[in-house]
């Protein structure tokens, strides 16, 4: 009908508003018009795409060998589009130029100058701020950037306004937490380590009420994160510890941890024996709350998406790193 001409057009991108400049470490870009084929790079920048009914051309595999490099909670995101997934590994210029994107967005991508510089020779590229580590960039920033430069940013700006009422109401919901130490690990290449707080993740952790020990800065300084010994993993001792796996079998391998050094007086303890001792937060997931369609443009339907989560002590999720060496 007339009327859903109408509403499917306001939903939709319009060149009304641009040209648009957006600043980033690297300088700046200037997208000329409301783009048609987005190309993700970012290791997370398709959720966000997605969440403002955008579904991207191309996006950035993490991990997991998942479909399409989507995980679960945005599979119906997709509607059924097959975007090309390029490798988590390093980029493949002509991959990219060959899916004629008319813009490129990375805000968490990690790319270099070098990667800057060529992308650049493709389309115009969403870089990171350069006020944070590279994977530093608060979602909440990373959400409105990416709705500046598709046309969307009144969209962007109200979907980050329902999510951090949602967080507000979940931190008041438990006053207990505030305060009390937290700290976001991993476990890769066989060894553990966490994430600074500027890292996305213990971001999220801090807007529940909790507080990054500084130890984690300390020994992360110029990064994103710290590696630990998988003999010593005293400097997780903290009231609330977040596991971040990626297989069963780093799961095994992080329950085998041992808590505190071997001595003398009595051995260490694994991570087995220490759950016992801590309190459990149950994390359940919650229904998907937006759907993408395939062409690269918005739809009427407005879910929120939330991730899943698989255990209440220990969760799959983003992990720091790859076989390739990058760490996130």
């Amino acid at each position: 009908t007339a009327e859903e001409a109408t509403a499917d057009e306001a939903s939709e991108p319009a060149d009304e508003g641009y040209p648009v400049t957006i600043e980033h470490k690297f300088g700046s870009s200037t997208i000329d018009a409301a783009p048609e084929r987005i190309v993700s790079i970012g290791f997370n920048e398709h959720d966000f795409l997605l969440a403002l009914d955008i579904v991207p051309v191309g996006l950035r595999d993490w991990y997991g060998e998942q479909p399409n490099g989507v995980w679960p909670w945005a599979q119906d995101e997709l509607d059924g589009a097959t975007p090309e997934v390029l490798s988590s590994g390093d980029l493949n210029f002509e991959q990219i130029a060959a899916l004629n994107p008319d813009v490129i967005v990375g805000v968490w991508s990690g790319m270099t100058e070098q990667d800057y510089e060529l992308l650049s020779e493709i389309a115009p590229v969403v870089a990171q701020p350069d006020t944070y580590e590279d994977y530093g960039t608060p979602w909440q920033e990373q959400t409105v950037i990416l709705g500046r430069a598709l046309g969307l940013e009144s969209e962007a700006a109200q979907l980050v306004s329902e999510v951090e009422a949602d967080i507000v109401a979940a931190r008041e919901a438990h006053p207990e937490w505030e305060g009390l130490t937290s700290s976001v690990a991993f476990f890769f290449e066989d060894a553990p380590g966490a994430y600074t707080s500027e890292d996305t993740r213990s971001r999220f952790m801090q807007d529940l009420g909790f507080t990054i020990p500084a130890v984690n800065d300390e020994l992360g300084e110029g990064s994103f994160f710290l590696e630990l010994s998988p003999e010593d993993i005293s400097d997780l001792d903290v009231d609330a510890l977040v596991w971040i796996y990626s297989s069963d079998e780093e799961l095994q391998q992080i329950l085998d941890l041992p808590t505190r050094p071997p001595s003398r007086a009595g051995g260490s303890r694994d991570l087995r024996r220490t759950r016992a001792d801590r309190s459990v937060l149950p994390l359940e997931p919650a229904e998907p709350r937006i759907r993408g369609r395939h062409d690269g443009r918005r739809t009427r339907s407005r879910r929120r998406r939330r991730p899943e989560h698989t255990d209440p002590i220990v969760g799959r999720g983003g992990r720091r790193g790859s076989g390739c060496g990058r760490r996130w």
